[in-house]
C-alpha cells in the first residue's frame, strides 16, 4: 500500500471567457506546465490518466475519447469519472495504492463559456417525476436552505454577506481570482437579489479553468526533482439526489466525508491538528454549512465566528484565503481540482502574497452543487516521508 504525493501541478485559467483556446488546448496548456513542474514525461513516466469530464457540459458524447492526445496518454489506458473531481483524484490515489501504478495524472477541466443553457443541464439533473416537470431553476433550493440557516439561528441578510465579503477580500491577494473585489456590507446591501436572500454576489460566478495533477507513489517521488505534498487521506460519497427527500440543513453526508478522513489521518481535533481549509464555497452559506458540518465550527455558530475574524486570512483557523469559489469562480467539476491546487501552492510554500505563514496540513472538502449532494474531502500535508 504505497503512499500517495501530488509531485506536479498546472492550470490555466480561471477566467470569465477562453475564447483563445478550444477546451483541448486549455488542457494542452495545463498538461505542459503539470509536467514541466515535476520533470516528467508523460510518453514515458506515466501509467494511467484520469479525465473528470461531463459529457452535457462538454457537449460532446463520450469526450474523454477528447482527452488522449493533449495530455501525451498515447497507448496508456484512460478512463473518465463523472463526477466532482476531488473523486478523480480518489480514483488516480486507488490506482497507485494498488502497487501497480507508479504515476497517475488526473485532468478536469471547464469550458462554461461554451454553455448557453446551464440551467437546463442542471434541470435535466433533477428528479424526472416529482422536481422536473416544476420547471424552476435548481437555485431556488439554495435560496430555501439560505434563509432556513438565517431563520433557524436567528441571523439577518447582512451577517450571511460576511462570507461573501471575507471571501472576495482575501481574493486580492491571489493574481488568479478574476472575481475579487473590495466590498463592505453597505454595498450588499444594494445589490440586487437573484435568489432571495442571495444576492447577485453571494453566489460564485461559473469560470473557464484547466487543472492537470500528477500523483506518483512514494518510490517514484524519491527519483524525481520534485516538491511532494502527501495526500493523507481522501474519501467521497453522495446520498439522494432528491431535493424533497433532504433537510434543508443537511449536515450528513458533509459530516460523513470529514469523519472518514480525520479518522484515517489520526485528526481528533480539526480545529487544532489542521492548519487551513479550502471548501466549497459557491453560494455564501454553503460556507457555513460546510464549516459546520466539518466539525469546525458548532451548529449555526459558524457566521458568529465569521464575523469574529476566526476564518481570516489572520485568525485562528484560515478558510478559502485563496478567495474561494466566490473570488475565482466554480469551474463546474474541476472545482475540486482546482482546491486542490491554492492548497498544493500553500503547502509549497509558493502562495506569494497570500501565503500563510505555518502552512503544513490543509483540508479540502468539494460539493458537486446544486441538485446533488455528491460531497469529496481530503486530507494534504507537506510532511511526509521524503
Amino acid at each position: 500500500m504505497n503512499e500517495v504525493c501530488i509531485i506536479g501541478i498546472g492550470s490555466y485559467g480561471p477566467s470569465p471567457t477562453s475564447k483563445e483556446v478550444s477546451f483541448r488546448e486549455g488542457v494542452y496548456e495545463a498538461a505542459v506546465r503539470a509536467y514541466s513542474d515535476c520533470g516528467i514525461d508523460p510518453r514515458k513516466d506515466v501509467d494511467a490518466f484520469i479525465a473528470c469530464e461531463e459529457d452535457y457540459n462538454v457537449g460532446i458524447s463520450i469526450s474523454n475519447e477528447f482527452s488522449v492526445d493533449q495530455l501525451g496518454a498515447r497507448l496508456r489506458p484512460i478512463c473518465t469519472v463523472c463526477s466532482e473531481s476531488l473523486a478523480a483524484l480518489a480514483s488516480g490515489y486507488m490506482l497507485i495504492k494498488t502497487g501497480q501504478f507508479d504515476v497517475v495524472v488526473v485532468e478536469s477541466h471547464s469550458k462554461f463559456s461554451n454553455i448557453d443553457t446551464y440551467e437546463k443541464i442542471l434541470e435535466f439533473a433533477m428528479d424526472p417525476l416529482y422536481e422536473r416537470y416544476l420547471e424552476i431553476h435548481p437555485y431556488y433550493y439554495a435560496s430555501l436552505q439560505a434563509r432556513y440557516y438565517l431563520n433557524k439561528f436567528n441571523y439577518n441578510e447582512e451577517d450571511l454577506h460576511l462570507v461573501t465579503v471575507k471571501n472576495k477580500r482575501n481574493g486580492l491577494k491571489n493574481p488568479r481570482a478574476k472575481f475579487a473585489s473590495n466590498l463592505d456590507l453597505k454595498d450588499l446591501k444594494n445589490a440586487p437579489k437573484i435568489f432571495d436572500p442571495l444576492t447577485t454576489a453571494d453566489i460564485a460566478p461559473n469560470s473557464d479553468a484547466f487543472y492537470v495533477i500528477v500523483l506518483a507513489s512514494k518510490d517514484f517521488a524519491e527519483k524525481v526533482d520534485s516538491k511532494p505534498i502527501w495526500i493523507k487521506s481522501i474519501y467521497w460519497c453522495s446520498e439522494t439526489s432528491s431535493l424533497l427527500l433532504r433537510d434543508l440543513y443537511d449536515l450528513k453526508p458533509i459530516k460523513q466525508v470529514s469523519e472518514k478522513v480525520y479518522e484515517k489521518s489520526n485528526i481528533s481535533n480539526p480545529r487544532n491538528q489542521l492548519d487551513f481549509a479550502e471548501i466549497d464555497d459557491r453560494f455564501a452559506h454553503s460556507e457555513l454549512l460546510h464549516l459546520e458540518g466539518a466539525n469546525f465550527a458548532k451548529q449555526g455558530e459558524a457566521l458568529k465566528e465569521v464575523s469574529m475574524g476566526s476564518f481570516d486570512y489572520e485568525g485562528d483557523f484560515p478558510v478559502n484565503v485563496s478567495g474561494g469559489y466566490l473570488s475565482l469562480g466554480v469551474p463546474l467539476d474541476a472545482g475540486g481540482l482546482s482546491r486542490v491546487y491554492e492548497a498544493c501552492l500553500q503547502l509549497r510554500k509558493e502562495a506569494g502574497r497570500m501565503q500563510l505563514s505555518n502552512a503544513k496540513k490543509a483540508f479540502i472538502l468539494t460539493w458537486r452543487g446544486v441538485p446533488t449532494s455528491t460531497y469529496c474531502a481530503a486530507i494534504l500535508s507537506n510532511e511526509g516521508s521524503i
